[in-house]
């Protein structure tokens, strides 16, 4: 999310581990509309290990699920 110019880190206390898979909460600043979302959903999505990524543009927040065999919060993040 950081490499593609838009402000992430993990929101306090919102990383949540089921097995292999895990939940983190990222705050997300700089999106202006939905193609901001869009953006960021298809291509964090699309790395290794992120199972899946919602991104809300009102709540400036986005919810990964990943596999965290694979990848981490703060690679999701950058």
């Amino acid at each position: 999310i950081d490499d593609m110019g838009f402000g992430a880190k993990i929101a306090t206390a919102a990383v949540a581990s089921v097995g292999k898979q895990s939940t983190a909460v990222i705050d997300v600043e700089g999106m202006t509309c939905n193609s901001c979302v869009q953006s960021i959903q298809q291509t964090v999505g699309d790395r290794p290990g992120v199972v899946s990524i919602k991104v809300s543009l009102a709540d400036n927040q986005a919810t990964a699920v990943y596999d965290s065999s694979v990848t981490s919060a703060e690679q999701v993040c950058d």
